[in-house]
């Protein structure tokens, strides 16, 4: 028996020294990410990836940093950092007027949740009352046509607006020390944190006058031109682990906000945890989506070029997006076929729809019908949005000069985009079209 158990032992021994060597794990690649502004509840899902170990289970070793004298747009084109937390409006105007090679890899927020915010004793009521006010202003060129473009379409005149520098200092602590009377916001941080601090606001939001100006994708991801072709890897792997985060804020909103709180001890607990647990009605846009409170991540959105936008959309992924498109699409068909005055979407003939928007629109007499089942969808925490108003109608636009369009003026109002994410679950589907039959099959009654 001792015998046999030295033999045991000597041939484990052997064996053991014949193993091979562990491999040791390839070294983490170090990424910088510049936010574009204070930590705050637009970056959970970002603080999550890092605090969770997302980034460096994909491989990548992520430093967040916040912007100094240096913005993220002007970081990320120097290269000085590889990603960062822009705005659509900054993105779009730094690639057209400077021809900055920078592209939108991701939306963090779906709509624009923005608004501009008076102190609530100053009895604004609409873009109009800003007359005679001082707004501070954060320095984008995007900044002074928003402003016009609303107070217009309120019937206000711009000219009576004074506009005062006040670059990134805190507009709530503005407002309340009477150095400004109108800043612009961000809702779910700002509006949130006046609300607990119990500093009255009234806040014109942008999604009250999207009939006025467009609306838009903010914050969102950015990155160089050249990274995306240089390190596509890089970029998918910097996604995959974003959208993780994103999703364990959806799930878990308080813990996400116990995490960035603890990353950021100078953020407000009850802040982040009010907003990051508010409610968003289900939304009609693009692939991979998630909520997480006023949230919404959606990979894939958009690239300058097809590689771009392709690249951050998981394109192994894009036959399963494509099917579950195609159901929705064919749901919403089924349901407009039964009610008397709705199309579905026409298919086209040349080729194959990828009906990355799904709906039906509404082929009858009665306009006002229209405005009516957006209300009552709206009212049942279901988003649908008018369709684009064209270009011509918008207030930039009207007096320009304009060819006669009587397709687009008489068909516009009548489409609705419906919910027709990949993500949306067969509940939520249901949930849609049930709302959708309470309205016509009422009305067709």
């Amino acid at each position: 028996m001792k015998k046999l158990l030295l033999m045991s032992t000597a041939l484990a021994i052997a064996l053991g020294a014949c193993a091979p060597a562990a491999v040791p794990a390839p070294p983490l690649t170090r990424v910088t990410l510049m936010l574009d502004w204070v930590p705050n509840v637009n970056h959970t899902g970002l603080f999550v990836a890092q605090q969770n170990g997302y980034f460096a289970e994909a491989g990548l070793d992520v430093n967040i940093i916040q912007p100094g004298e240096v913005y993220a747009e002007q970081a990320v084109a120097s290269g000085a950092a590889d990603f960062g937390v822009s705005f659509q409006e900054q993105l779009t105007l730094a690639r057209a007027n400077d021809g900055v090679p920078l592209v939108s890899i991701a939306a963090i927020l779906q709509h624009n949740t923005s608004g501009f915010a008076a102190r609530a004793e100053q009895g604004v009521a609409t873009p109009a009352d800003w007359a005679g006010l001082r707004y501070g202003a954060f320095g984008s060129p995007f900044e002074a046509p928003t402003l016009r473009a609303l107070m217009e379409c309120a019937g206000g005149d711009f000219s009576q607006l004074q506009i005062v520098e006040a670059g990134f200092t805190d507009p709530l602590a503005l407002l309340a020390e009477k150095q400004i009377d109108l800043a612009w916001i961000f809702f779910g941080t700002q509006g949130v944190a006046a609300a607990q601090a119990g500093q009255g606001l009234q806040v014109t939001m942008m999604d009250q006058y999207f009939d006025c100006i467009p609306d838009y994708y903010t914050p969102i991801l950015i990155a160089s031109e050249q990274t995306i072709a240089d390190r596509p890897e890089v970029v998918r792997a910097f996604l995959n682990a974003v959208s993780r985060g994103y999703r364990l804020a959806i799930e878990k909103p308080g813990e996400a906000a116990a995490i960035l709180h603890a990353a950021a001890p100078e953020t407000d607990l009850a802040v982040l945890q009010v907003a990051g647990a508010g409610g968003a009605p289900l939304s009609p846009a693009g692939e991979a989506e998630m909520s997480v409170g006023h949230l919404v991540l959606a990979l894939g959105r958009p690239g300058r070029t097809v590689q771009a936008a392709l690249g951050v959309a998981q394109l192994e992924r894009i036959d399963a997006f494509l099917e579950r498109k195609r159901q929705i699409r064919d749901a919403y068909a089924t349901f407009a076929s039964r009610h008397p005055g709705l199309q579905p979407f026409p298919e086209p003939a040349f080729g194959t729809n990828t009906h990355w928007f799904s709906g039906f629109w509404y082929g009858g007499p009665d306009l006002d019908r229209c405005d009516a089942f957006r209300n009552h969808m709206t009212a049942a925490g279901i988003d649908l949005r008018r369709f684009w108003k064209p270009i011509h109608l918008q207030v930039p636009y009207v007096d320009a000069p304009a060819s006669a369009m009587p397709v687009a003026d008489g068909i516009w109002q009548r489409i609705f985009p419906l919910p027709c994410s990949t993500g949306l679950d067969g509940a939520d589907l249901d949930r849609v079209l049930a709302s959708a039959e309470a309205f016509w099959g009422m009305s067709d009654g």
